[in-house]
């Protein structure tokens, strides 16, 4: 490999490495509003009992097939007496539910407009969370590599040969 091709190939390492430090920093940030608005939902949420007033069914097409899916519209009332509406984050399997079936509901005090299936632990809320910080730790786990495979291009190179650059 020639001088200036050499120093083509250590930028682009330089550059990949910058870019997933990069990444990883932003994944991190965005880990931790994922964490703060995940935790103070979990603080301020109000749990009731709601009703599935209709069932959508839906088709929904992968790469490889398709899957029929149930899609639950569930009302509630806040502890106001207020009524409120929601189309659920979580498809279910066809014939499992049904209108008029009583179902768990998490809802936030602050905002009963943001509510959702209530879950043992909200694991759905925090499966998320935990998807971020492990994605952003494998952009840093990235950045490493490459930077250890750059000290490793970068030691049998001599001396005198990057002084005539």
């Amino acid at each position: 490999m020639d001088k200036a091709g050499k120093i083509n190939s250590v930028l682009c390492y330089k550059l990949y490495g910058s870019l997933f430090i990069l990444l990883g920093i932003v994944g991190l940030c965005w880990t931790g509003f994922q964490f703060n608005k995940t935790l103070s939902f979990q603080q301020s949420e109000v749990k009731t009992i709601g009703v599935i007033v209709s069932v959508e069914a839906k088709l929904i097409h992968g790469r490889y097939s398709s899957t029929d899916v149930d899609i639950p519209t569930i009302s509630f009332r806040d502890s106001s007496g207020k009524v409120f509406t929601f189309i659920s984050d979580i498809h279910y399997s066809p014939g499992n539910i049904s209108s008029g079936q009583q179902i768990a509901v998490g809802y936030d005090r602050n905002d009963p407009n943001i509510a959702h299936i209530d879950e043992p632990n909200n694991m759905s809320l925090w499966i998320f969370v935990g998807f971020d910080f492990i994605l952003s730790l494998l952009f840093f786990f990235m950045s490493w590599v490459i930077f250890m495979s750059l000290k490793k291009k970068l030691l049998p190179l001599p001396q005198d040969n990057i002084s005539k650059i």
